[in-house]
């Protein structure tokens, strides 16, 4: 006949750490986990601000036309 075989019971002190532990949830898994939630922190900020990149793009586009003259290479060859 066999026995039914129980883990080790713990002491007190580390039951009350383990179930405290617990209660606040698991906020990150890994290194991995915390940078993506960073990176998607600094990707909502800087979706905040698109008035800026609009003004600065606004700006005159130059055409072939408006470009300068390439000058001239030292080596020719």
């Amino acid at each position: 006949m066999q026995e039914n075989i129980s883990p080790p019971k713990l002491p007190e002190a580390a039951s009350y750490f383990l179930r405290k532990r617990l209660q606040k949830g698991q906020k990150y898994f890994d290194s991995g986990d915390h940078n993506m939630a960073k990176a998607k922190m600094k990707n909502k900020q800087s979706k905040t601000a698109p008035t800026e990149k609009m003004e600065i793009t606004r700006d005159h586009i130059p055409t072939v036309q408006d470009l300068p003259q390439r000058k001239t290479s030292i080596v020719e060859g």
